[in-house]
């Protein structure tokens, strides 16, 4: 019998197979021929070969741009690692590239207030501040 001091290992919550069968996780695990794998194994492969994983991430998040020749810089100890330190990317073209109502970017301030961007809501803003921008005489 466990004592109240000793930790609880039991999960607090756990998803459903078709939410696990969704999730992104389990789309990064398949794309990179580890189909099948726990979250567990997944975050061992991180530790164990953080070049190969961050490469993949990359790659899987659809990331436009040139990521660089070095994947990670390693520093004194993990905390002062840097990842893709020469890498140059375009994140409106990453941003906008896709449409939809999913998600683009979820914002949570210090006061607990969520907002959120969807794909379609985010090009909206995008365009009408490009389009303020270009009335102020703004230009490339």
């Amino acid at each position: 019998m466990d004592s109240p001091n000793e930790p609880t290992h039991a999960p607090l919550w756990t998803p459903t197979a078709e939410r696990v069968a969704a999730a992104n996780l389990t789309r990064l695990a398949a794309s990179v021929g580890h189909r099948g794998a726990t979250y567990d194994r997944l975050h061992r492969w991180s530790i164990d070969e953080p070049e190969e994983f961050w490469q993949a991430i990359w790659d899987f998040a659809g990331v436009v741009g040139y990521p660089g020749d070095t994947v990670v810089r390693r520093g004194e100890s993990m905390r002062f690692d840097r990842f893709f330190p020469d890498a140059s990317l375009n994140i409106v073209d990453t941003f906008l590239r896709w449409r939809g109502d999913d998600e683009a970017i979820v914002a949570l301030d210090e006061r607990g207030i969520r907002r959120v961007f969807s794909r379609d809501q985010l090009r909206e803003a995008v365009a009408a501040t490009a389009a303020g921008l270009r009335g102020e005489g703004v230009g490339v």
